[in-house]
């Protein structure tokens, strides 16, 4: 699905907003103050906050997505939960100057699916408590796990980003969250 230039000015508006926030002295500082917890050497105690309920915090229409494809709409919404965070419970986080990108693969699994029970109090709410089944249970169920093999999406038709004009560099995010490879081209 094509952008339309309405949802690449969004894009762009949100990148350079959070390109802003993502220039600021304090991240450096932050990043001084995490690598040093990391490292043994704590400064301070060091606070983040995630696990946010996001559909109760719209309060003023700043995380209403705007853009209808399915791969952009996920950026837009990482953008705006984000900013969103920064304005008003930054705590100790740190916005790095770059947008990590969604990777977008496909997966074998692991020859098992999930068989749960979700204990679901709020329908809007994608934060739930789950109930795991067991599935294994000798060395004989052992057999049901197979080899992941994951591999990128291939696409037929190559979707340009919004526009090639950003100072804002890319990173492409594998599954678990971590950055997998770095791109040149921008969101904006």
């Amino acid at each position: 699905m094509a952008l339309t230039q309405r949802e690449k000015q969004v894009l762009r508006d949100l990148a350079q907003k959070y390109m802003e926030y993502a220039s600021l002295p304090a991240q450096k500082e932050r990043i001084r103050l995490w690598t040093a917890l990391n490292d043994g050497a704590m400064a301070r105690p060091m606070c983040t906050i995630d696990q946010i309920p996001w559909h109760e915090m719209d309060v003023d229409g700043s995380l209403v997505c705007e853009v209808q494809d399915p791969y952009w709409k996920r950026v837009e919404r990482n953008l705006r939960q984000e900013i969103y965070k920064w304005e008003h419970c930054p705590a100790d986080m740190v916005l790095l100057p770059y947008l990590l990108l969604p990777h977008i693969y496909r997966n074998t699994s692991y020859g098992m699916t999930v068989e749960e029970e979700r204990a679901v109090v709020d329908k809007k709410n994608d934060i739930t408590g789950h109930y795991y089944k067991t599935q294994i249970f000798g060395m004989e169920d052992v057999e049901k796990i197979k080899r992941r093999l994951s591999r990128p999406v291939r696409r037929r038709k190559r979707r340009p980003p919004p526009s090639r004009t950003s100072s804002l560099p890319a990173s492409r995010r594998g599954s678990s969250g971590a950055p997998s490879c770095t791109s040149a081209s921008g969101i904006s």
